[in-house]
């Protein structure tokens, strides 16, 4: 299944959460790939394949992950933003500049899994 499942692009800067988070997401039928920072996520959804969805970390190396939100966008990329929120940086604005979903961390992974269940289906039906 996991070949022909959607295709989650994980954006993390550290590799024990893009670790964890690809295990889940392939045991529930995702296709996975990983990216370190938010330049490389930049920079990979210019090729194919494009993946149907994002989750990203907002505090990363180079590039943020709310830095990389206007690409994803104009990609017609959603995008699922993990982070413990900063104090300066509140679930609203993040959603303004284009995230699809705002996670809190600890990442509780049911709440994961439904918005990609939902995006995925919302990007499916147009």
């Amino acid at each position: 299944m996991s070949e022909v499942g959607p295709l989650v692009l994980i954006a993390d800067d550290d590799e024990d959460t893009r670790t964890l988070l690809r295990r889940a997401l392939e045991r529930r039928g995702f296709r996975v790939e990983s990216v370190v920072d938010g330049q490389a996520l930049v920079e990979r959804i210019q090729f194919d394949p494009r993946p149907d969805v994002v989750v990203t970390d907002l505090d990363m190396p180079r590039l943020s992950g709310l830095d990389a939100l206007p690409a994803l966008l104009q990609q017609g990329i959603p995008a699922v933003v993990v982070s413990a929120l900063h104090p300066k940086l509140n679930h609203d604005l993040i959603l303004r500049k284009g995230a699809a979903a705002v996670l809190p961390k600890p990442l509780r992974p049911r709440l994961l899994f439904a918005e990609l269940a939902r995006l995925v289906s919302l990007s499916a039906t147009g």
